[in-house]
């Protein structure tokens, strides 16, 4: 079952309108070409191997992506590499910013007396 299929599922089972805008809001965006599904697994393998520093989740480094590849048997091209490092930019940024104590607030909303 695809993530999507599942989403669609929860939406229609949602009864919260923030629930309900959220769904609606993943599922807008449009669906992960079939082309690219080998490069979103490579990056989702090498991603839940990941290490962490103690304080957040370490990006994926070129060791990683070297071991990933002599042990995989999977040949990646240079911008297939640059994709992923895209990817798990792209994933560590927004993970940052969800966890984030402040995350979701105004700019003024930890004033005294707002």
């Amino acid at each position: 079952m695809s993530w999507r299929t599942t989403l669609e599922g929860l939406l229609k089972r949602a009864k919260k309108p923030e629930k309900i805008a959220e769904y609606e809001a993943e599922l807008a965006c449009p669906p992960l070409p079939l082309e690219l599904v080998y490069i979103w697994r490579a990056y989702h393998r090498l991603s839940n191997r990941r290490g962490s520093n103690g304080f957040d989740i370490n990006p994926i480094g070129w060791c990683e992506i070297d071991a990933f590849v002599r042990l995989s048997g999977m040949h990646l091209a240079p911008w297939e590499i640059a994709l992923i490092e895209m990817l798990d930019d792209v994933f560590r940024t927004e993970r940052a910013k969800a966890s984030r104590p402040d995350a979701g607030k105004g700019k003024f909303d930890n004033r005294k007396g707002s």
